[in-house]
């Protein structure tokens, strides 16, 4: 019977990793794309001579890429990673005022 309540569990916890995982990723994606057209809608008002002799359009679409897919990742796994951190802190440092406190009522 127990077998049966942690294989409920653990799909519980799968199944909200993946809903997890899932947004963050999603908020990446939108971010990203919303940066790609502010960054284009940007490059397209410069004047036409700037593409003549400055920069290739190739450099334009790289530079562009490359951002994107910093910002995404930054966005989809870095920020998580910072939270988690930060909850885990938070919840350490909770236990550890608890239990030293506990201490100090025992010993006097």
């Amino acid at each position: 019977m127990y077998a049966f309540y942690f294989l409920i569990v653990g799909a519980a916890i799968w199944a909200s990793s993946w809903a997890e995982i899932s947004c963050w990723m999603w908020a990446g994606e939108r971010q990203s794309t919303k940066m790609r057209i502010k960054y284009l809608q940007s490059a397209l008002g410069q004047d036409i001579q700037f593409f003549d002799t400055e920069v290739r359009t190739s450099d334009v679409v790289f530079v562009i890429n490359t951002d994107a897919v910093i910002v995404q990742d930054a966005r989809s796994e870095k920020v998580k990673k910072t939270q988690l951190f930060v909850v885990y802190y938070a919840k350490t440092y909770k236990k550890n005022v608890f239990v030293m406190s506990f201490l100090s009522e025992l010993r006097s």
